[in-house]
């Protein structure tokens, strides 16, 4: 079984209107993934936090703990990042403030 390409990965995080794919701001730059909130309507699911997945190449390899970043117009803080070794990065966010 082959790995994901390259161009694959593009296609998956582009953002689309009206469908999935948020664009991000991560260091001034815009990058952009999937982003899961953590709730369901208005309601927070237990066990459950904010994450916003992306290409891994799109993360610094210097990222901070608590470094920001801003999706939709909301800042949260980079809890933990999680890299599955496929170029595929996965942040875990809490909601800043």
């Amino acid at each position: 079984m082959s790995g994901i390409s390259w161009e694959d990965r593009a296609v998956y995080f582009r953002v689309r209107s009206g469908r999935f794919g948020e664009t991000a701001t991560l260091r001034g730059d815009l990058i952009n993934g999937i982003f899961e909130n953590g709730s369901k309507g208005d309601e927070q699911i237990a066990g459950t936090q904010p994450s916003f997945t992306c290409d891994s190449d799109d993360v610094p390899t210097d990222l901070a703990h608590k470094e920001e970043i801003t999706i939709s117009e909301v800042v949260y803080l980079i809890a933990e990042v999680l890299d599955d070794g496929t170029g595929t990065a996965h942040l875990l966010l809490e909601l800043k403030g």
